[in-house]
């Protein structure tokens, strides 16, 4: 029997679930301190410069094109999922500021280190159709944030476009990982809850990815070409 992409994504995506959950208990089994762990980053984000910090770090990583989700995991542990969320939400807007203005003054040179047949029709339709293609890209990220933020620029989209589109866009992938993170952690520091917090988190995380996946399809956004 065949499964369908739908499926294996679901499949990918509870496996992923269930060895998060298994390392932090190993972790704990082995004396690594995750209830210590946590405890030190909310002290830490208690501290007026904390979100300040959070941000600037936030910033300088999607310049230089760094993977943010370690920093999605410290805002989840020192601000919990909803707070923690507004923060990085916060973080991610004005994050995608910079490289936007530098690509768009750019944008010849940006488009010659990103030539590839999927990224000139995402081009394209991000200097066609700039801020329904935007929102679709920042919700389904089938392009990494920090590449997306240049790309959009490259395309010399309308400044109030962009704005909109990665504002709203960003919404839900945000809080759906914070919300999984936070619901792992709290299966870590109370056993007893670590089974339906973890299935409840994972069926959210799952129903977003189908919807994501429904997404790339209907825009014709898939790995192809």
């Amino acid at each position: 029997m065949t499964l369908t992409r739908e499926v294996r994504t679901t499949i990918a995506l509870v496996l992923l679930v269930v060895v998060a959950t298994a390392l932090f208990f190993l972790a704990v089994r082995f004396r690594f301190d995750v209830p210590a762990v946590a405890s030190q980053l909310r002290e830490a984000g208690q501290e007026w410069w904390a979100p300040l910090a959070f941000v600037g770090l936030y910033a300088g990583l999607a310049f230089l094109l760094v993977p943010l989700f370690p920093l999605s995991i410290a805002a989840t542990l020192m601000w919990g999922w909803l707070l923690g969320g507004v923060i990085e939400w916060v973080a991610a807007v004005l994050a995608s500021l910079g490289p936007y203005a530098l690509s768009r003054s750019g944008s010849d040179f940006v488009r010659g280190r990103y030539q590839h047949p999927r990224l000139e029709e995402i081009d394209r339709r991000l200097a066609e159709k700039g801020f329904i293609t935007l929102l679709v890209l920042r919700f389904v990220q089938v392009i990494p944030f920090s590449v997306l933020n240049f790309l959009a620029g490259a395309a010399r989209m309308q400044f109030r476009h962009y704005l909109a589109a990665t504002a709203i866009g960003l919404i839900p992938p945000i809080f759906v990982f914070t919300f999984l993170v936070d619901a792992i952690e709290a299966g870590v520091l109370n056993v007893e809850q670590a089974g339906l917090r973890v299935a409840g988190a994972g069926l959210i995380a799952a129903l977003f990815a189908l919807s994501a996946r429904w997404v790339v399809r209907r825009w014709g956004l898939g790995a192809g070409g």
